[in-house]
C-alpha cells in the first residue's frame, strides 16, 4: 500500500519536497491549479482572507476574542454567522427561533 497526500498553499515546499525524496505520492493545490491568488481572495472572500492572514501573520489564536477582534473588527461568533446567512452549507434552513435563548 502506498500513501498518498493533497498539500494545500500552507505546507511548506521543504516538506513536501523531502516526502516526496522518500516516494510518497504528493499532489500540491498549486500543481492542481486549484490555488486562490491572494488578491481574489482579498476580493472576493474577505471574512476568509482576514482569517488566513490571522494565522499566517499572527501563527493562530494566541490570546482572546477580543485580540482577533482587532485584527478582524467586523468578524462575526458561530451564532452570529448562522443567524446572518441563515441557511446551512447544503441550503437547508436553519431552525431560526428553536434554540434561541
Amino acid at each position: 500500500m502506498s500513501l498518498a497526500f493533497y498539500f494545500d498553499h500552507h505546507v511548506p515546499l521543504a516538506i513536501t519536497i523531502r516526502l516526496r525524496e522518500r516516494g510518497i505520492d504528493i499532489l500540491t493545490a498549486a500543481e492542481d491549479k486549484l490555488a486562490m491568488p491572494i488578491f481574489l481572495r482579498r476580493l472576493f472572500l474577505n471574512d476568509l482572507h482576514h482569517m488566513f492572514l490571522y494565522y499566517e501573520v499572527q501563527k493562530g489564536p494566541r490570546g482572546t476574542p477580543e485580540a482577533f477582534k482587532k485584527v478582524v473588527p467586523d468578524a462575526l461568533s458561530a451564532e452570529d454567522w448562522f443567524r446572518f446567512h441563515g441557511r446551512y452549507s447544503n441550503g437547508e434552513k436553519i431552525a431560526a427561533e428553536a434554540g434561541r435563548r
